[in-house]
């Protein structure tokens, strides 16, 4: 017994270690077989239960399954939803700063990105009633964070009645369908997400509820793939600006989304304000970057008239952004990068507008502390590393 117990343990670690690694292993293949990946943490589950990274595979590998990409939302399930869900809800209660090994969003993000996801599928089929039962559950479960509510109701307001609202990704479009469809908060501005704009399902979703227009039929709208693209002109209504291709391989092109989401813009010609949210990947931008004035929660296009606000403006904006920081779950990694977006949209901002010119610095410096003052690193760490050090430039 002696020699027997040792080498047990020992053999369980090892063969713990094996499933995980292996499990882990599928989700960066291209052809990766989730099932397998499931099969394996399940296993490795019943040697740790409490190992809280196990767990947090074994709900991705779950959620891959039910919905392998934005594509398959349409297909998820109730059921396979709600063992996802109690994964990531294990993960919380084991380590509720999760600090292991990460697909992309962290666990309270990911029930939000879970119970939103099937809320649009019901959406998707005309059931809105299960829609908000879907949204309700996630709430219940942890999910829909009090500070990533905020700053998305934030980032509504900010919004012009009737504007379109160019999202990207789970961290806003999620949470915003939350508060338009549990809340109806807000529900003039529509929400169009720039990634789901690929799935042949979600263009013909957004015309059939009339979200927005597109200025082609609906039945072209499945047509729309990768475009060979070199730079040229396009003009909506007086407005004109070079579009650059936003792929460069052997061929330059545009792709489905970028298609679609200049379809949206020519069709609407500016009658509607359009936004960007914070952290919006530059490539998806049609080449528009030189036109968005930052409000810091939300970029406006403004191809008119330039806004040009005052130093007392910025201030009052500044102050807007931050006051619910006090809401955040330190825990999450992903609130804590939601708040280094805001950072990051003042820092690009105060820049742009030149206050950190010699004439202007003693302004930019009263703005960077007033954000220093508000988001205190010491309560709400900076996770990105070039900011931390383009800040410490300040003090």
């Amino acid at each position: 017994m002696i020699l027997t117990i040792p080498y047990t343990v020992y053999a369980q670690n090892s063969d713990f270690q094996t499933l995980l690694d292996s499990a882990k292993l599928e989700f960066f293949n291209e052809d990766a077989d989730y099932y397998r990946a499931a099969s394996l943490l399940e296993q490795a589950v019943l040697l740790r239960p409490r190992d809280a990274e196990t767990r947090y595979f074994l709900g991705y590998a779950y959620s891959r399954i039910n919905s392998r990409d934005g594509e398959n939302i349409v297909d998820m399930s109730w059921n396979l939803t709600v063992k996802t869900s109690e994964q990531f809800e294990k993960v919380n209660q084991l380590s509720p700063r999760y600090t292991g090994e990460m697909i992309l969003l962290d666990p309270y993000s990911k029930l939000s990105s879970e119970w939103a996801s099937l809320a649009m599928n019901y959406l998707y089929k005309s059931q809105p009633d299960s829609a908000l039962m879907a949204l309700y559950e996630g709430k219940q479960r942890g999910g829909f964070n009090d500070f990533t509510l905020s700053l998305n109701r934030k980032i509504l307001d900010r919004c012009n009645k009737n504007a379109i609202l160019i999202s990207a990704g789970d961290r806003f479009t999620m949470p915003i369908q939350y508060l338009q469809t549990v809340e109806n908060y807000r529900t003039d501005v529509a929400v169009v997400d720039v990634f789901l704009l690929a799935s042949q399902w979600y263009p013909p979703f957004l015309a059939a509820r009339k979200t927005v227009e597109f200025d082609m039929p609906a039945e072209a709208l499945d047509t729309v793939g990768v475009r060979l693209w070199t730079d040229r002109t396009v003009s909506i209504n007086n407005f004109s600006w070079t579009l650059k291709p936003s792929y460069y391989r052997t061929y330059s092109f545009l792709v489905r989304n970028d298609l679609l989401l200049l379809s949206i813009l020519q069709k609407n010609k500016f009658k509607r304000d359009i936004y960007f949210v914070p952290g919006f990947p530059s490539e998806r931008l049609l080449s528009l970057d030189n036109y968005l004035t930052s409000l810091f929660i939300v970029n406006k296009l403004t191809v008119k008239n330039n806004l040009n606000l005052s130093f007392d403006e910025y201030k009052q904006l500044l102050i807007s952004a931050l006051q619910d920081v006090n809401k955040i779950n330190a825990n999450s990694s992903d609130e804590l990068r939601l708040l280094d977006f805001l950072r990051v949209n003042i820092c690009n901002t105060l820049h742009k507008n030149h206050y950190f010119d010699p004439d202007n610095i003693a302004k930019g410096k009263e703005l960077i502390k007033l954000m220093k003052n508000l988001a205190n690193e010491q309560y709400y760490p900076i996770l990105l590393e070039d900011l931390k050090n383009y800040l410490d430039m300040f003090e």
